[in-house]
């Protein structure tokens, strides 16, 4: 085996490249069928995904505490309700407290304000109590999986729904004061 020739006429030489070369092209193509399954899109952002909530109506959730009931609707007596999905161990409801805090402020006798957590009412009761957010009914799905009827990509999530249930905002994360701001407008234009 003096020769590079010699060294590819090697049995064993031509084995192991085959098996490289059959590895590679079975990879190759696994890519290229996942590539084209899932698309070659990116991950939606938060204000993507935000936005693919409007227009989507909230239908009935069955709940395990409300102020009156199994099941719970939005309200068609106001022109607005503002529903603020939490989970008290998450540390972006924490950093949106005060943002929630100022909106239910700015809200109060404007719009229905229910808060939304899938986890024992206790800790979900403590938490807004803890942050000094004022809701009108603390919502808890009887079964946590039922939260996805309602769209919920993530926590904190901040949606405002006009009398019909329908979702005219949508925010995914933590709130900036010009979220607070577009809420509150569109609260008030609601009403108008």
């Amino acid at each position: 085996m003096n020769s590079v020739g010699e060294f590819m006429k090697s049995p064993r030489i031509v084995d192991i490249l085959l098996v490289v070369l059959a590895t590679a092209a079975v990879t190759i193509a696994a890519m290229s069928y996942l590539r084209s399954v899932r698309g070659s899109a990116p991950p939606l952002t938060l204000t993507a995904r935000s936005q693919e909530l409007i227009g989507k109506v909230l239908p009935r959730l069955p709940v395990l505490s409300t102020n009156g009931g199994a099941s719970f609707a939005i309200d068609s007596s106001t022109a607005s309700t503002v529903v603020l999905v939490f989970r008290s161990s998450c540390p972006f409801c924490e950093r949106n407290s005060p943002n929630w805090r100022s909106l239910t402020d700015a809200l109060a006798g404007r719009a229905r304000v229910i808060a939304v957590s899938a986890e024992p009412i206790d800790s979900a009761r403590a938490w807004l109590r803890t942050h000094g957010l004022k809701v009108d009914s603390l919502l808890i799905p009887a079964n946590p999986a039922d939260l996805s009827a309602w769209y919920v990509p993530g926590v904190p999530l901040t949606l405002v729904t006009d009398r019909h249930a329908r979702i005219t905002y949508a925010k995914l994360g933590v709130l900036s004061t010009e979220d607070r701001r577009t809420v509150v407008e569109t609260v008030v234009l609601a009403s108008q």
